[in-house]
């Protein structure tokens, strides 16, 4: 196809879509994220069993109900090298004179999962089904904070993506303000509202399921695609079918079936790519007050997501200077090759 730019519906954002530059030497080509020797335990990693001692107190820990030594397989900790002040439960004032700055009160999390050696794309689903049920648990919690306007979960997989440790996890991060991009895709989603009556995410399954060109695959509750106007070669978008603005007011079903969609996305990832670095993170309502969100039909034109971003490539000036996201691997091509 040739090249052309394309507009993300939900905040404006443009992409350049370019399969023309996927020819240049050196594209894709990666170590993989991991180590295909890692051991199941290692004596180095502060976050093994047995080395408790290496992190802060344990915040929560999951044992699978099905195995009999009750051992922790997913556990909760504050993260040793925080980016946030622990949250004083009041708001943080804000300073401006010609700048403005605000405190950096918040949460700083680490989900972490049993085996050193398997990413979610490696581990059962019982124990993928502990970490959706650790985040939904944190974020009930960290709810409370009377200072927390937004809740950021994410995983980084490789060095490439930001991780500073092999071992598996997750990050849970608290902020006192909704943040730009969040915002921008409440303002996308309230005008597509407004103009139309309906969800945006909702309309996007919709449209999705009966063009098929962008989906990865499918089960009853959530959807996998290519978004028409991903910024990076084999991007996720894992979409709930059922409309739904908060991402821990899953049912157990959905709960379990996203346990399943996410690791088979991950896996697919794994197996085609040889186990890129990536990103995952996870796009849900801000915590408003009840009022807000019956006053304001946050509820009813908001949709929460999960967005996978594989480290494929690197962001050069074209990219940082106009924030316009070069991808040379067209949406439709990149889900035929990982359907």
């Amino acid at each position: 196809m040739n090249s052309e730019f394309r507009q993300d519906i939900s905040t404006n954002d443009w992409v350049l879509i370019s399969p023309k530059r996927a020819g240049k030497p050196n594209d894709f080509r990666h170590e993989p994220a991991t180590p295909d020797n890692l051991p199941e335990l290692s004596d180095e990693c502060p976050f093994c069993e047995g080395r408790a001692n290496d992190t802060p107190s344990i915040i929560a820990s999951y044992p699978a109900p099905s195995k009999k030594d009750k051992a922790w397989q997913v556990r909760v900790v504050p993260n040793k090298f925080n980016v946030l002040e622990h949250s004083s439960g009041e708001m943080p004032h804000e300073v401006c004179d010609f700048y403005c700055s605000l405190p950096a009160s918040g949460d700083h999390e680490v989900i972490i999962t049993r085996p050193h050696n398997k990413p979610i794309a490696l581990l059962d689903i019982e124990t993928v089904e502990m970490v959706i049920q650790a985040y939904i648990d944190r974020m009930a919690e960290l709810a409370q904070h009377g200072d927390v306007r937004y809740l950021h979960i994410i995983q980084n997989h490789g060095a490439p993506a930001g991780a500073s440790l092999v071992h598996p996890h997750s990050q849970i991060f608290t902020a006192p303000f909704v943040p730009e991009r969040i915002q921008e895709e409440l303002n996308g989603t309230r005008r597509y509202y407004e103009d139309h009556g309906n969800c945006l995410y909702c309309d996007i399954v919709a449209y999705e399921l009966k063009q098929k060109i962008r989906v990865v695959f499918e089960d009853s509750d959530f959807l996998v695609i290519v978004p028409y106007a991903s910024k990076t070669p084999y991007q996720m978008r894992i979409l709930p079918k059922n409309h739904e603005a908060e991402f821990d007011k899953m049912t157990v079903s959905e709960k379990a079936s996203l346990a399943k969609v996410l690791k088979e996305a991950l896996a697919r990832l794994y197996v085609r790519l040889n186990n890129p670095s990536y990103n995952y993170y996870i796009h849900t309502l801000p915590f408003f007050s009840d009022k807000q969100k019956n006053s304001l039909n946050y509820k009813q034109f908001y949709h929460w997501h999960l967005v996978i971003v594989p480290r494929l490539t690197k962001f050069a000036g074209f990219e940082l200077g106009t924030e316009v996201y070069v991808n040379t691997v067209a949406p439709e091509q990149a889900a035929a090759e990982l359907k």
